[in-house]
């Protein structure tokens, strides 16, 4: 048999063992996805061609193995595997130009982006690589590198000559990538033989800020640091750049290599305000082509010089100021900008209140230096009993702002201190007489009187110290200043007053006792008359005595009373005038008697003008002062504008309620124009008089205007009345008479709203857990206010109104908070605070007034008052109220008062939103479990388009977003000017025309409405067309 052939045998066992080895190669390549061994693949065999059946024995054993080792490898035939690649970033490497003496350094990455891993055992640069070629890595060796790990390396070049040079790196790895020889190779080469531009200013010129139509210069050397010539033929400038830089250069420009370079000259010569940032290109053309992609480029920057303002503060408030003073506060204008500031003008605007002026004798221009300030004064004449607002324009030189504005403020309450006299001159031994008199309608807190220690000797205060003293309204103080001279020394001293009299917080009284002069020298006592509040139809009485206070005696030749305040009506006067002259004797002493009887609820005021041979004072006039209240009777609204009405054409009835709002019963007598009122104005419509008013009664009339003649007419209408403070209330009414029927009335939806917000919270004992519900679910009504950029002014008040509250307890409609009451988009903390404040307690009044809260809150004094709601209620805002409350509301006048009054607040042609909501119990129905209701938050806020919501509903986050959107969203009614003609109504948006489904006309109010959807966007403007309605 071949068996017993040793050559047989031998073969037989080759072939075995070589098909064998490839099952185990084909195992291994299946399980660990290796290179299959090479050398077993190798193996072969070749059978004998004389010998089939031995071939056919081998090649069945060799099956065998197959079967029996391919499965033994125990591998996943699930899925097909094969090789890992190695990836290098970048594929190839080009060395920049890289002067001999530096180097230029790249790093080389290399991943393995597969999911088995692979080898690497060596990393080397080929032995024909450049010699300048490093190779800097720290990667131990042999290195697993796993599916998706990556490693870098760096490869520097260091030239000793010039030229060119190349290399590569190799890699020696099992990636399915690597060649016949195991690598994977990368190849290294340099630039050759180019220019290489740099310079000498960097990356850009930079000119800074330069003032329109002047010139500024900068130089930048070009060099080349490359290994050929840089050829320029021409610059590019950026579009725009050419009108306003400039470059002086004659071209070509060549530039050796490493040599001293070229240097150009760049100017810039802003022509308009802003900034310049254009790119200049250095253009290379040979042989017609050029390298304009590709070109060096430097970038030139500038701005042109401006002036800039800054003004603080941006609001300005005066004071409490007394009629007939006033009080001068300055703006600081700040030059914020590169060039002086100059301010050109400044103009009060119309619509401010006219006791506002920019102080005389204020030129313009003022210029001011960079860095520096100037303060802009502005005066303010007193005597105001309600707040007065008013916006002083400042024009610049400010090309950004040219016209900044700054709002006005005069509080019409405070300590107001006149202290009289100021100066203090003792011609001799003299006792003289200071007297502090508060004008104000707040008590003064006097701080410090003192007689400083710089004073002389010679000077004595009566009494010699004070401890700290509240001046209550319309009420004085006196002490005494004595001289009595030791020698002939000229005499000096002063005497200082500290208070919290906000517009003179520190008065300085001067003494001085000249060389003595024989002479008559009469001094009043007491220097200003103060007979405070005095009830109508009652009167007072005072002394005023003057003193010769001289070494010779005065003769006094007139007296008599000069009436200042107010216009046309008297309440001052001499009881039992004296026979003059009459002598008066040094140290002697003249006396009279003064009047005060008031028949209005008015401020008074009067001057005593005595006539006399003193030398100094030959006309003295000493001041009377007095007031009267309080009132029983209110009108609402207490002022009408008939507005603008076509000539011989009424204008629509307009409705005054006049309302009795106190306790005892008030009888109306008679309504009728003022004298002297024109006749063109007529009550169309008043009940028969007399008629008696209980508390919260109120009887009606209409008003008309009816011109004959294009002229403007104001007057007033008188009602007379049994009210002992005013018993003669005038109410102004104006309107004015035009040639034509069509009107144009345009509005303008706020990108920025502002709204002035007021919760009246009930803070009775039921109250806790809806207080709390209200704070935690706060946050998506300030988002919402937020989101729309409302510029937003929120107060927080109480349903607890007492008449006659202690002197400790918190006036009912004052707003809650010790500071900071007004919460605002500024405000520190805003959500925290805001989530206080509304836990407003629960010991409050166990009757509810939140009706009379809010009208008292939106009321003199209150509204007026510095330490509870100054300031809340803005006169370009829209106003909401919101009341929550588990009772009902028990104010003691009626719906239709407060319907009135709030509606009045912001004029008949509500110029601003006016809104209200409710989160009480249900009405109709009037109850939810621990909730009851009689309707009137329900309907109030029904009557102003609010939101309504039941108190018991436990979703108080869904009831704060209703009331957000009902609050913050944008305007959607907007009432005309003058009475419309519904036919002749066209109105357009952005200047495009609205189809009439699109918004609803309302005669009864008089205003144009829409939807939710069809409402103006912000900063849309709403143009109305019409003709007004002509009522012959």
């Amino acid at each position: 048999m071949w068996l017993s052939n040793p050559g047989r045998f031998d073969t037989f066992i080759a072939t075995f063992v070589a098909l064998a080895l490839r099952a185990l190669c084909l195992c291994e390549t299946s399980c660990a996805q290796r290179t299959p061994c090479q050398g077993a693949q190798q193996m072969s065999f070749v059978p004998s061609p004389h010998n089939t059946r031995a071939h056919l024995l081998v090649m069945s054993l060799a099956v065998c193995a197959v079967l029996f080792l391919v499965p033994a490898c125990d591998c996943d035939y699930g899925e097909v595997r094969r090789n890992a690649e190695l990836t290098l970033n970048p594929s190839s490497v080009v060395f920049p130009l890289t002067t001999v003496g530096e180097t230029s350094q790249q790093t080389i990455e290399f991943s393995n982006k597969d999911q088995v891993s692979l080898e690497i055992t060596k990393i080397e640069l080929s032995k024909e690589s450049n010699a300048a070629f490093t190779l800097k890595s720290d990667i131990p060796l042999p290195l697993t590198l796993e599916g998706g790990e990556k490693k870098t390396l760096e490869v520097s070049f260091a030239p000793t000559s010039g030229g060119g040079a190349s290399g590569e790196l190799h890699i020696y790895t099992t990636a399915s990538n690597a060649d016949n020889e195991g690598r994977v190779v990368l190849k290294l080469r340099t630039l050759l033989n180019a220019p290489e531009p740099v310079f000498s200013c960097g990356k850009a010129l930079d000119f800074g800020s330069v003032e329109i139509g002047k010139k500024k210069t900068l130089t930048c050397t070009l060099k080349n640091r490359g290994t050929s010539l840089w050829g320029i033929t021409e610059l590019q400038f950026s579009e725009g750049g050419q009108q306003e830089f400039f470059v002086d250069a004659t071209f070509p420009i060549v530039i050796q290599p490493n040599a001293e370079g070229a240097t150009i000259q760049v100017s810039y010569s802003p022509i308009d305000a802003g900034k310049d940032d254009v790119l200049l290109k250095f253009i290379t053309k040979e042989d017609g082509k050029s390298n304009e992609d590709e070109a060096p480029v430097l970038s030139l920057k500038g701005k042109a010089a401006s002036a800039t303002i800054e003004v603080q503060p941006e609001a300005l408030i005066f004071p409490f100021t007394s009629k007939g003073k006033q009080t001068t506060k300055s703006i600081t204008a700040l030059s914020r900008g590169e060039i002086p500031l100059e301010i050109t003008g400044m103009l009060i605007e119309p619509g401010s209140s006219p006791n506002f002026s920019v102080k005389q004798g204020t030129t313009f221009p003022i210029s001011i230096p960079v860095g520096g300030s100037a303060s802009l004064p502005i005066e303010y004449k007193g005597g105001a009993t309600n707040l007065e607002q008013g916006i002083v324009t400042i024009a610049s030189n400010d090309p950004d702002n040219p016209k900044v504005q700054v709002r006005l403020f005069a509080v019409a309450d405070g300590c107001d201190l006149v202290v009289s006299p100021r100066k203090l001159t003792f011609p001799t031994r003299k006792t003289v007489t200071v007297i502090l008199t508060n004008q104000g309608n707040r008590a003064c807190t006097l701080k410090r009187i003192a007689l400083e220690p710089t004073s002389s000797k010679d000077y004595k205060m009566i009494p010699g110290s004070w401890p700290v003293i509240s001046l209550a309204p319309n009420t004085s103080l006196e002490f005494f200043v004595e001289y009595r001279p030791s020698d002939n020394n000229n005499d000096k001293g002063e005497i200082t007053i500290e208070s919290d009299d906000p517009d003179e917080p520190t008065i300085t009284l001067t003494l001085e006792a000249p060389v003595k002069v024989e002479a008559c020298e009469l001094s009043p006592n007491p220097f200003v008359l103060n007979f405070g509040r005095v009830p109508i139809g009652q009167a007072q009485q005072k002394k005023l005595s003057f003193v010769n206070e001289g070494l010779r005696p005065c003769e006094i030749k007139t007296l008599s009373v000069k009436h200042i305040a107010p216009l046309g009506l008297s309440a001052f006067q001499i009881v039992q005038p004296p026979t003059l002259p009459v002598t008066v004797q040094p140290n002697g002493t003249f006396s009279v008697e003064l009047l005060y009887a008031p028949s209005k609820a008015l401020w008074y005021e009067a001057q005593v003008i005595l006539d006399s041979d003193d030398p100094k004072r030959p006309s003295m006039n000493i001041k009377m002062l007095g007031s009267a209240g309080p009132l029983c009777i209110r009108a609402v609204p207490d002022t009408l504008d008939l507005g603008k009405v076509k000539a011989n054409c009424q204008s629509a009835k307009q409705t005054i309620a006049i309302y009795n709002i106190c306790s005892l019963p008030l009888d109306i007598k008679k309504i009728a124009l003022t004298q002297g009122t024109s006749s063109e104005f007529k009550i169309t419509n008043s009940k028969t008089l007399p008629v008696q008013l209980k508390r919260g009664e109120a009887v009606q009339l209409e008003v008309a205007y009816h011109p004959t003649d294009l002229t403007q007419d104001s007057g007033s209408i008188t009602i007379s009345n049994s009210s002992d403070t005013l018993p003669l209330m005038e109410l102004p009414i104006k309107g004015a008479g035009i040639a034509t029927e069509t009107q144009s009335d345009q509005f303008v939806q706020s990108d920025t709203p502002k709204v002035d917000l007021l919760f009246v919270i009930d803070d009775s004992y039921s109250m806790s857990k809806h207080q709390q519900n209200l704070s935690k679910n706060l946050q998506p009504l300030l988002t919402y206010a937020q989101n729309k950029k409302v510029d937003f002014q929120i107060a927080v008040t109480t349903t607890s109104v007492e008449d006659n509250p202690s002197p400790t307890q918190r006036p009912g409609g004052c707003f809650v908070g010790t500071t900071d009451k007004l919460l605002t988009p500024k405000t520190p903390n805003l959500l925290a605070t805001f989530q206080k404040r509304v836990i407003v307690g629960t010991k409050g009044a166990a009757i509810e007034r939140g009706m009379d809260a809010m009208y008292r809150a939106l009321t003199a004094p209150l509204l007026y008052d510095p330490n509870c709601n100054l300031g809340f209620l803005r006169k370009d805002a829209s106003l909401s109220v919101i009341f929550i409350s588990d009772e009902p509301d028990q104010s003691i006048n009626s719906l239709t008062f407060y319907n009135k009054f709030y509606f009045s607040l912001k004029g008949a042609t509500l110029s601003k939103t006016i809104q209200a909501s409710a989160i009480t119990a249900p009405w109709p129905g009037g109850q939810c479990p621990g909730a009851t209701s009689k309707g009137l938050y329900w309907t109030f806020a029904k009557n102003f388009g609010g939101a309504t919501e039941s108190i018991c509903n436990t979703n108080w986050n869904s009831i704060v977003q209703k009331l957000a959107a009902s609050t913050f969203g944008l305007q959607r009614q907007f009432f005309l000017t003058r009475p419309a003609s519904a036919a002749s109504i066209t109105v357009t948006l952005d200047g495009k025309p609205l189809n009439k489904s699109s918004y609803t006309y309302d005669a009864k109010s008089n205003s144009i409405s829409f939807t939710e959807a069809n409402a103006p966007k912000a900063k849309q403007t709403l143009k109305v067309d019409y003709s007004a309605s002509c009522q012959p």
